[in-house]
């Protein structure tokens, strides 16, 4: 398996780097040689949705759940999980 960094000029989130990957060579996203996962500006459930329908093959959602379990606990995780579910139905 291949191995593409996408650097960009600017702090740009994962996202909006698949977005312009997407724009720019989707061909690359349809390429079997190369498996894209997004980290970074994933907010909602429909992002992962939209990530997934972009062509990526994972999205990265750590650091709301680590907030979460560092400032409540279980409880805190437990409710990010049913946040996230909430914003796909």
């Amino acid at each position: 398996m291949q191995c593409l960094t996408f650097i960009t000029g600017s702090a740009r989130t994962g996202f909006d780097s698949l977005r312009s990957l997407h724009q720019s060579k989707p061909e690359l996203l349809q390429d079997s040689k190369f498996d894209v996962y997004v980290d970074g500006g994933v907010k909602r459930g429909s992002d992962v949705l939209m990530a997934l329908a972009l062509g990526a093959k994972g999205v990265g959602l750590g650091r709301a759940f680590l907030w979460a379990q560092t400032a409540y606990g279980e409880k805190g995780v437990v409710r990010t999980i049913r946040s996230k579910h909430k914003s796909l139905a």
